[in-house]
């Protein structure tokens, strides 16, 4: 996607200094419709990867095995189902104070309310872990590891990009794979420039071991 991005938007056909470029998650969806001819960028990749890594599909979907969840949670909401759940164990802790010392149920009450806390401390944590390993994965991938986490985006919108780009790539390799004899004609082509990149690769190594 990068090579391919590289040379779609800046016409950078070989990996030498100067020439790196970087492309918004957002516009993985664009693969799809940019079209030479009848085939399409996403096809262009879908091809290529079949030829040099034939299980290459099983591989990407086992990597996001979990991004379309992570897709379809809000956190906005995950963080007011935590919010309102404090709420209530502060309720619950007023409501044993409350109590009679005397009283039974004041020792069941202050029971419940322990294990109340207990649960309020996980639930914080566990959104806290979450909260941070999703702006951590976009901090990753921005152009600026230093962006702060204020001006992220809400993960969701990170992850609903990648699955939008796996729902589409996952089309397109099976499209292929259920009539390849009508992709047959672009394989030669494939296979010339997956073995130009190669090359270009080995070069631009081989360069860099020289200096």
């Amino acid at each position: 996607v990068f090579r391919l991005g590289n040379f779609i938007n800046h016409g950078a056909k070989d990996l030498r200094e100067g020439t790196f470029k970087a492309f918004a998650v957002e516009s993985l969806s664009t693969l799809s419709s940019f079209k030479t001819g009848s085939i399409s960028t996403m096809h262009f990749l879908c091809l290529t990867l079949r030829l040099s890594s034939p299980s290459f599909l099983q591989m990407l979907q086992s990597s996001l095995s979990h991004v379309r969840q992570a897709a379809r949670e809000q956190t906005s909401m995950l963080r007011a189902a935590v919010e309102t759940f404090v709420k209530e164990v502060r309720l619950a802790q007023q409501g044993a104070v409350r109590l009679a010392q005397d009283e039974v149920r004041k020792e069941r009450m202050e029971a419940l309310v322990t294990e109340l806390e207990i649960e309020e401390s996980v639930l914080i944590t566990k959104l806290g872990e979450a909260v941070k390993a999703g702006n951590d994965a976009q901090q990753y991938f921005s152009v600026s590891a230093s962006m702060p986490t204020s001006g992220l985006p809400p993960c969701e919108q990170f992850f609903g990009h990648l699955s939008d780009f796996l729902d589409a790539f996952e089309a397109t390799w099976q499209a292929v794979e259920r009539n390849p004899s009508a992709w047959r004609h672009f394989a030669p082509q494939m296979v010339e420039t997956s073995a130009r990149s190669k090359t270009r690769s080995t070069d631009v190594s081989t360069a860099g071991s020289e200096d």
